[in-house]
């Protein structure tokens, strides 16, 4: 479904180019340890050894807490091969701005290191911020249009993967939702 107003595409390029590449990068590199939401699957006997839902009620991010509580026990948390498509109806600037900061806090509270770490991933504002301290260097253009077209190419690729047509529909404005989602990262300190 296409979104319905501007901050519905920021909050799809934020899904599919961001939170999606960025889930998929974390699992590769750590090997499951997460959860996500409302696409969580567990039995109830993992459940109960967690302590329950009683357990998570005041907890920043049950949802991590669940999938981090699983790998504890010694058990693996499986990313699911099935995607889940997100239907944005019409929201607010203002509303989707206060969900992305606050979902950016939350990864910075779960995990601090690895979250500031991600910095280097914001890599179409590193190359946007270069070029205007190289003096709009001819190196500087280059960087920049070398990672404007590898983030195209990059998003397309996870868009064919996961049959999300947003980013590919809305890429001519995933530069703006990349500076967006670099500010949303500097603003979560």
């Amino acid at each position: 479904a296409y979104p319905k107003s501007l901050a519905s595409v920021w909050e799809a390029l934020g899904i599919g180019a961001d939170f999606i590449p960025s889930a998929l990068t974390s699992r590769l590199l750590e090997k499951g340890g997460f959860a996500f939401g409302s696409t969580i699957v567990l039995s109830k006997e993992t459940l109960a050894e967690l302590g329950g839902f009683e357990t998570m009620q005041d907890h920043l991010a049950d949802d991590f807490f669940l999938g981090s509580g699983v790998r504890k026990r010694g058990k693996e948390a499986v990313l699911s091969h099935y995607v889940v498509q997100s239907t944005l109806g019409e929201i607010k600037f203002s509303d989707m701005w206060a969900r992305r900061l606050r979902w950016a806090r939350t990864l910075r509270y779960c995990r601090p290191g690895g979250y500031a770490g991600s910095f280097v991933t914001h890599g179409f504002a590193l190359a946007t911020l270069f070029l205007l301290t190289s003096g709009f260097s001819l190196l500087g253009w280059k960087i920049w249009g070398a990672v404007l077209l590898f983030r195209f190419l990059t998003t397309a690729i996870i868009s064919h993967w996961t049959r999300d047509s947003n980013p590919l529909r809305y890429l001519y404005l995933l530069p703006i939702s990349d500076l967006l989602s670099f500010t949303l990262f500097v603003l979560s300190f």
